[in-house]
C-alpha cells in the first residue's frame, strides 16, 4: 500500500492511504488535515527534544524530495544524540514542519510562517513551504538546511517575545539545527 506520510517526529508516522476506494477529488485537504491532527495527538507522548522535523506530503511527491527530508531528519536525530542533556520535558521545543506540494494539495503560501503554539507539548511550530519545482538534490539540500536554521531562529524570536522558552532550549535547538544543516550539506551527493 502506497501512502502519504504526515509526521512530527521519526517515531510518530501516520499513513494516509492513496486512493484506495476513494476518488482523488474527495481526498483533498480534509484527508491531510486529519493526518496532521492524528500525528500531533500521537506525538504528544514523545520524549522531549529541542528540535523536531515534521513533513506534510500533499500527495505523490518526487522520491528525491522525500529522501532528502528523511536524511535531514536523520541528521537532526544524530545531532540530538550528541547533545549533553541539560534541559528536560518542561522546556519548549521547536517543530519545523515542511509542507511539500503534491498532486492532491499544495501549500497556499510561499516561504516560511509561524504555525501554532502547542501548549500541551510546549512547542512552537514553524511551517516551511517547499517550492514545487525544487528537485535538484544540491538545491533541495541547501533549501532544507538553510530553512531549518532560519526556522529555528524565527521560533526562538517568537518564543522569546511571548516568554514561552528558556535560553537553554532555544540554544539547544539552534545547535542541533546548525549541526544537522552542516552534516547534510557535507554529505550531499
Amino acid at each position: 500500500m502506497k501512502a502519504d506520510l504526515a509526521c512530527l517526529s521519526p517515531s510518530a508516522v501516520v499513513a494516509v492511504p492513496r486512493g484506495e476506494g476513494v476518488a482523488q477529488e474527495d481526498r483533498g485537504e480534509s484527508a491531510m488535515m486529519e493526518a496532521v491532527s492524528t500525528s500531533r495527538d500521537m506525538v504528544a507522548e514523545e520524549p522531549w527534544s529541542p528540535l523536531s522535523i515534521g513533513v506534510i506530503f500533499g500527495g505523490r511527491t518526487p522520491a528525491v524530495v522525500e529522501g532528502e527530508i528523511r536524511r535531514l531528519r536523520e541528521c537532526v536525530d544524530r545531532a540530538i544524540e550528541g547533545l549533553a542533556s541539560g534541559a528536560d520535558a518542561g522546556q519548549a521545543e521547536v517543530v519545523v514542519e515542511f509542507h511539500v506540494p503534491g498532486d492532491v494539495i499544495a501549500p497556499d503560501y510561499e516561504g516560511m510562517r509561524t504555525g501554532n503554539w502547542i501548549g500541551k507539548r510546549r512547542c512552537q511550530v514553524i511551517q516551511v513551504a517547499v517550492p514545487a519545482g525544487l528537485q535538484d538534490p544540491r538545491d533541495l539540500v541547501e533549501f532544507l538546511a538553510s530553512n531549518l536554521e532560519q526556522a529555528v531562529t524565527l521560533a526562538a524570536e517568537r518564543m522569546r517575545r511571548f516568554r514561552r522558552s528558556s535560553e537553554l532550549s532555544t540554544a539547544q535547538a539552534a545547535i542541533v539545527a546548525a549541526a544537522a544543516a552542516s552534516e547534510i550539506r557535507s554529505t550531499t551527493r
